[in-house]
């Protein structure tokens, strides 16, 4: 508590942010008031002090805080809005007297920043374990592949251009039936 403001408030601190759909405590120090005294905070909007966004039930001051469960729709579409807490005392040792108000903090209601995963850390050294496996082992896995297509494809590895006309063995009039049908002469 700040002895020059005289401000009960604990929490929310002053000029703090909050997010909305969230619950949050609006907590004051009791012994700032009668011990059977009773406690309303109110929430109100800052531009706009006669209108109320949120108000709790009354509380005894002895439990020293009240939950508070924030709402998109006090933003009023806005992207932020400010709000203030107001505290009012009711003493019951004189129920005729009007409650006493207290200000309290003034607070930024908004959105919630996305929350991202922090990048691992860059690691520019491999991991030796790993090389010692992994080099040899695929080195070998290449030597065995280039081996095979060496002596599997043995017979296959010819180019095959030869004589682009052939010899002549052409369908012709000149031949037999036989040579024809490809049963010899």
């Amino acid at each position: 508590i700040d002895p020059e403001n005289k401000n009960p408030f604990c929490l929310p601190s002053n000029e703090s942010t909050l997010f909305y759909d969230k619950t949050y405590y609006a907590t004051w120090d009791p012994l700032s008031f009668p011990t059977n005294s009773t406690v309303v905070v109110q929430i109100q909007l800052s531009n706009d002090t006669t209108q109320q966004v949120w108000s709790s039930g009354k509380t005894d001051n002895s439990w020293g805080f009240v939950a508070v469960e924030t709402k998109k729709e006090w933003m009023q579409g806005y992207s932020m809005y400010n709000l203030t807490f107001h505290l009012l005392n009711y003493e019951p040792a004189a129920p005729e007297r009007a409650a006493s108000t207290l200000d309290g903090p003034v607070i930024t209601l908004t959105n919630e920043p996305p929350n991202h995963y922090k990048a691992p850390p860059f690691n520019k050294v491999p991991n030796k374990e790993g090389l010692l496996i992994g080099l040899p082992v695929t080195l070998g896995f290449l030597l065995i592949v280039i081996v095979g297509l060496y002596f599997g494809m043995r017979k296959h590895r010819t180019i095959g251009l030869g004589n682009i006309m052939g010899r002549r063995r052409g369908y012709g009039v000149g031949k037999s039936k036989r040579q024809r049908l490809g049963l010899g002469k």
